[in-house]
């Protein structure tokens, strides 16, 4: 860190000397290099200055007034680890937990801040989040937080150092750039050996078991969050609806369809020993070979979710949400169960999307889709979004999917279809004993799944057979059964 500083100010002295040199030995100045190498040395001065640390809360404050049992635990973590506890701690949209020192300069006049995430308790069990909390208290016992401020400070100071020396003086950049690679592979070094530190305490204090158990569970199920955020959350909010966050994280990860790739993906992840040097955590299975060889499964549990240490964790979501969203938009949010986003959210954006794609569905046959199955891509091209089926893209493909399945929903759920929407699940249509999932229609019957005996008799019970899909939306009247979801 001192070699950097050491770096940036020999170098902006040097190119304040040369124009000096270039008068004082050759008697004369160009004013075109003086002018380059003095604006050079002003802006890496300008970029090395420390700034001072105007924290911006990352979400709604934590009290222990509202949350006893969540800062009784904090405070048992801390006794044990014989730290002082953080002066604040914030809910934050994550599925991670950290520590840091926050405000003032280079780590002066700042204080200790933790960071909890809504769905990190929804996921871990108590002892698993003990642990979890244990380890960030490991990063205060072994001063991580107190050497961060000056690592970040000078990371931050070598990316303004190489903004400001992108443009115009890309060759007083290079040697910038050199040390910044050696920096970056040094600290994240140190990063991942504080790792290991913050680990073995929160073993000793908290036990390997749910320290293993913990980590396993954050790395199967941290990738899986922002697509349920995605898909899920943000289309109710767009609707004006709030539904339990944490409680359709939990649906989300155990649907069938989620589940297998939360699980492809943790098993990857637990035979991929390959370390990055440029990460500031070791791999998941070096740091389980440090807990001595604890079984890699994500173990069940009877133990409360950690989420149970919220006070309300309705209020909590609610106050996350009032955080994140502008006022325009949370004001109007109202409460909403996950079984009434159906025909409160889904629906209405499907017929939109039909409305709008009218024009494209016309001509389309219910009968023409087995014979659409049999060539990838068919479908989007008779849709007009790409003009011969070996051009046609994932996102062509995908695209001419979601318009047939939004179709199709819309006319079975005017038809008397009852349907579900769950998170992570596929939306599913019944009537009676029979069963089909429109956004999976070409996709079935190109595996065998539905057979076109089977297609052809949902077909006959809607009375879609031989109809135009352009006409049935507006043809078609809203059933009386009300809302199938």
């Amino acid at each position: 860190m001192v070699g950097f500083y050491l770096l940036a100010l020999g170098i902006a002295a040097l190119l304040v000397y040369l124009p000096y040199a270039e008068w004082h030995y050759a008697e004369r100045v160009d004013i075109r290099i003086a002018f380059t190498c003095l604006v050079a040395a002003v802006a890496i001065l300008s970029a090395v200055i420390p700034r001072i640390d105007r924290f911006v809360a990352p979400g709604p404050v934590l009290t222990p007034e509202d949350n006893p049992q969540l800062f009784g635990l904090i405070g048992r973590i801390a006794l044990a680890t014989r730290q002082a506890p953080p002066e604040s701690v914030y809910l934050i949209p994550d599925l991670n937990a950290s520590v840091a020192q926050r405000g003032g300069l280079m780590g002066f006049g700042s204080e200790r801040v933790m960071c909890v995430g809504l769905p990190l308790l929804q996921t871990l069990t108590v002892p698993e989040f003990s642990a979890v909390l244990a380890h960030e208290f490991g990063h205060f016992h072994g001063g991580d937080t107190l050497l961060g401020p000056w690592i970040y400070k000078t990371r931050g100071a070598i990316d303004r150092t190489l903004s400001a020396l992108s443009h115009r003086h890309r060759w007083i950049g290079k040697p910038f750039e050199w040390y910044g690679a050696l920096f970056l592979r040094i600290t994240h070094a140190v990063s991942r050996q504080q790792e290991y530190a913050a680990d073995a305490l929160a073993a000793e204090v908290v036990g390997v078991a749910p320290l293993a158990s913990g980590l396993k569970a954050i790395h199967g199920y941290a990738p899986a969050f922002p697509a349920f955020w995605t898909t899920e959350v943000v289309p109710a909010l767009q609707a004006g609806v709030r539904p339990p966050i944490a409680e359709g994280f939990t649906q989300f990860l155990v649907s069938s369809t989620i589940a297998p790739q939360v699980d492809a993906a943790l098993q990857e992840e637990l035979h991929s020993d390959a370390a990055d040097p440029y990460d500031t955590h070791p791999p998941l299975p070096q740091r389980l070979a440090a807990l001595r060889g604890v079984e890699p499964t994500v173990s069940a549990s009877a133990d409360p979710r950690a989420i149970s240490l919220l006070g309300n964790a309705d209020a909590s979501e609610a106050a996350l949400l009032k955080h994140l969203l502008p006022p325009s938009v949370n004001d109007g949010l109202r409460p909403t169960a996950w079984t009434e986003l159906g025909a409160l959210v889904w629906l209405p954006r499907w017929r939109r999307h039909v409305t709008e794609n009218q024009a494209r569905l016309l001509g389309l046959l219910a009968g023409d889709l087995p014979s659409l199955a049999t060539v990838p891509g068919s479908l989007a091209v008779r849709f007009q979004l790409v003009a011969s089926p070996d051009l046609a893209t994932s996102k062509h493909i995908s695209e001419s999917r979601t318009l047939l399945g939004a179709a199709f929903a819309v006319a079975l759920y005017d038809r008397g279809f009852a349907f579900s929407a769950m998170p992570g699940e596929l939306v599913t249509f019944t009537l009676g004993l029979q069963e089909f999932h429109p956004f999976e229609v070409l996709d079935e019957l190109e595996r065998g799944s539905l057979t076109s005996a089977a297609y052809a008799a949902v077909c006959k019970t809607a009375q879609l057979t031989g109809q135009d899909f352009g006409h049935l939306v507006t043809e078609s009247q809203p059933s009386q059964n009300g809302p199938g979801a």
